[in-house]
């Protein structure tokens, strides 16, 4: 007998079957299908009585054919009707003994987001190595101290964010985890705007205190400024207890008090400063803005001076017809630039150099300078604008200066705030808006300017001090003739016990140089 006539007659192919199994995840997000197969009777070839007598070649296992329609509708008795995916499923059909397929995928839910609390500062000093546009690196700044001004952003609420819910593959909604809530708080220096922000009502240092947002209105360095503390920016008050070394700085928004000596140091404040010893060396500016008001009070004078014999002429050109045509279809600005050209030359001059003074200040109130003289220097320089200039236009320029050079006439007027104190000054530059007071020996070749008094309780022995009202010492100059200068405002006064030879006052343009000792000037 052939064998293939042993295998057909016997049946050597296999008749098989089928089962679609499912499994869900416990999420309930993911259905993964295969297929189990069934043999609904063995092959000639488990039969060990004939096994030989068949090559295996012959012995046949025919794979059954999966219909996708039955793995739907296995889907649908297990409750799954999110998610189908029918390509999946005619893969599966496709490779019945292949590998577990997923067959249908769930919604998952969209999580939400806490409400979180975005700090605008750090709250710790910072180290970090500062390097110039030459590439060096200037190790004084290597530490920087954080500080906010008033309205500055502390601390900004993001709300919390509602998730969207999912489905799984039976269709069941999935909620998602609520989230959670944070409530801003503000210590003192600071308010809540709008629940939504924080902001500095003053000046100082941002901090996290007891889990409120603060601003500490004083830094108190407690080992003096130092090469290892590097200097100190601070827009609140700084009090140093200890020296200020040679070549450090400290800025302050607010004042700034040494409790010991400041040797080749560099200060700065927007309030007042003290020196609770000696000032030896290096320089002193207080009144921020203030200070560079009395500064430049001068360049102002003579600014709006020019400005207005500038206008007088426009003006009585105006009141002539035929010339005023001409004017006009010129434009009135060319008109102001020939006479600042030809006349009025300090005008150009002047306001580039008030421009250059004020660039630099960071104070709110800059805007006001640059509000004023930007549009003048834009008139005066652009030649395509000359047209467009209206003499209203001028004349406002010409008035708002004015107006303001009369404001800075009252800077000096009541109770000094921006003032400077120290035991004693030696080779050293103070410039400040209000009054210097030197309480011990006096001072030594320095340069002192003060915007409204100079009061030295002893000896002035050489250098120069310029004050807008008054300077009171005991003593100026010194018996071998120490050159020594003292200058006021013409309406203001010099008051002097005792003066030596070589030493010049001047009140105004009036300068009187003493040759000899003389008392109770």
């Amino acid at each position: 007998m052939d064998v293939r006539e042993l295998k057909m007659d016997c049946g050597a192919r296999t008749k098989r079957g089928y089962n679609i199994k499912i499994e869900v995840t416990a999420d309930g997000l993911i259905a993964t299908g295969y297929v189990e197969m069934i043999s609904e009777y063995c092959s000639l070839k488990d039969l060990n009585s004939i096994f030989n007598f068949i090559p295996d070649e012959l012995v046949e296992n025919t794979v059954p054919i999966v219909d996708p329609l039955d793995i739907v509708n296995a889907l649908r008795s297990h409750g799954i009707s999110v998610g189908i995916d029918t390509a999946a499923i005619a893969a599966l059909a496709a490779n019945p003994e292949g590998p577990p397929v997923v067959v249908a995928r769930g919604v998952p839910p969209i999580l939400g987001q806490d409400a979180i609390i975005e700090l605008k500062f750090k709250s710790e000093p910072s180290s970090q190595v500062p390097v110039n546009n030459e590439h060096k690196i200037d190790w004084r700044e290597l530490t920087h101290v954080p500080t906010v001004k008033i309205g500055d952003e502390l601390a900004i609420k993001h709300f919390a964010e509602i998730g969207k819910p999912g489905l799984t593959v039976y269709g069941q909604p999935i909620v998602p985890v609520v989230p959670k809530d944070v409530e801003l708080k503000a210590g003192e220096g600071c308010q809540i705007v709008d629940d939504t922000k924080i902001i500095a009502t003053r000046n100082g240092r941002p901090s996290i205190i007891r889990g409120k947002v603060t601003v500490l209105p004083v830094l108190v360095q407690e080992k003096g400024v130092t090469f290892s503390t590097g200097n100190i920016k601070f827009d609140g008050d700084v009090i140093i207890q200890g020296n200020v070394d040679d070549n450090m700085e400290v800025q302050a928004g607010g004042n700034i008090n040494v409790l010991g000596n400041a040797n080749n140091a560099f200060l700065i404040a927007g309030g007042q400063i003290v020196v609770t010893r000696n000032l030896i060396g290096g320089s002193v500016q207080a009144g921020g803005i203030n200070l560079v008001h009395s500064r430049y009070r001068e360049y102002w004078e003579q600014l709006a001076k020019d400005l207005e014999d500038c206008a007088g002429i426009i003006t009585k050109i105006a009141s002539y017809p035929q010339i005023c045509a001409v004017a006009e279809n010129k434009g009135w600005g060319f008109i102001l630039q020939k006479l600042v050209d030809t006349k009025f030359r300090p005008v150009l001059t002047n306001v580039k150099c008030l421009l250059s003074g004020y660039k630099d200040i960071n104070d709110v109130n800059v805007g006001e300078v640059f509000n004023i003289l930007n549009p003048l220097l834009e008139i005066l320089i652009t030649r395509s604008r000359n047209a467009q200039t209206s003499l209203g236009n001028i004349l406002r320029q010409v008035s708002s200066i004015r107006n303001f050079t009369n404001g800075l006439h009252s800077l000096g007027l009541g109770k000094a705030k921006s003032s400077f104190k120290a035991y004693s000054t030696q080779n050293a530059r103070i410039e400040v808006s209000g009054d210097i007071s030197i309480l011990g020996p006096g001072c030594y070749q320095s340069y002192l300017r003060a915007g409204r008094a100079v009061y030295v309780y002893n000896v002035v022995r050489g250098g120069a001090i310029c004050s807008t009202r008054e300077i009171w010492a005991k003593e100026a100059g010194s018996p071998a003739g120490a050159h020594t200068l003292l200058k006021v405002q013409a309406d203001g006064v010099i008051k002097i016990q005792t003066v030596h030879p070589n030493v010049t006052v001047q009140v105004g343009q009036t300068r009187y140089k003493f040759d000899r000792s003389d008392s109770l000037i």
